[in-house]
């Protein structure tokens, strides 16, 4: 076993715990560049989740939006 000095930051919501950790003394520098390639990585992961989660067939939402959109009066 092997105990380490950290700084770690929680954030509670609802029951879970999210916990970020850093070395004690590291940096700034490194932890800031740290912190922003998770931050990149989790907004990556998000815009494709949310590719993946649109409808694959471009036609799906033309139909999607007629049927939502009012109707013209000539």
């Amino acid at each position: 076993m092997e105990a380490k000095n950290v700084i770690a930051f929680e954030y509670k919501k609802e029951d879970r715990v999210y916990c970020l950790t850093l070395p004690h003394g590291a940096p700034l520098g490194e932890a800031y560049e740290a912190v922003s390639s998770f931050l990149a990585e989790m907004v990556r992961m998000i815009n494709e989740h949310a590719e993946n989660s649109m409808p694959k067939d471009p036609d799906e939402n033309d139909v999607a939006e007629k049927a939502d959109s009012p109707k013209e009066e000539e």
